[in-house]
C-alpha cells in the first residue's frame, strides 16, 4: 500500500517497525565491530609471532627478542650439519668401514703390510 493511502495509525506502526529494525541493526553493528577489533588484534599478534628471528632469517641469535615486534628465542630446532650427514652416509660407526669410508681397522688397503 502506498504511504499516501495509509492512515496515521498505520504510518506510526511502520515507523515503529523501522525503529525496531534500526535498533537491532545498531546492536549487530556494535557486536561485529567488537569482533573485527578482536580479529585485528589477533592478526597483529600473529604477525609479531611470525616475524623474523635467528631461526628463520640471517639474523644472529643475539638479536632474538631484542628488537620490537620480533619473536622470542626458542624457534625451530637446529638441523644436523652436513658433516654429520656425510659421516652417516659413508657408514661411520659400522665395524667394517672406517671414517673415510674405506676398509676398517686391520683391513688395510695393502693386505699383508698392515696398512
Amino acid at each position: 500500500m502506498p504511504l499516501e493511502e495509509m492512515s496515521r495509525e498505520e504510518l506510526l506502526a511502520v515507523v515503529a517497525a523501522q525503529a525496531a529494525t534500526l535498533a537491532a541493526q545498531a546492536e549487530l553493528i556494535e557486536e561485529l565491530r567488537g569482533q573485527v577489533e578482536a580479529l585485528a588484534a589477533e592478526v597483529d599478534r600473529l604477525g609479531r609471532a611470525g616475524s623474523r628471528n635467528s631461526g628463520n632469517s640471517s639474523l644472529p641469535p643475539s638479536s632474538d627478542g631484542v628488537l620490537p615486534g620480533r619473536a622470542e628465542p626458542g624457534g625451530a630446532p637446529c638441523r644436523r650439519g652436513r658433516d654429520e650427514e656425510a659421516r652417516e652416509a659413508a657408514g661411520a660407526g659400522r665395524a667394517d668401514v672406517g671414517l673415510a669410508g674405506g676398509p676398517g681397522p686391520g683391513r688395510g688397503a695393502f693386505p699383508g703390510r698392515g696398512v
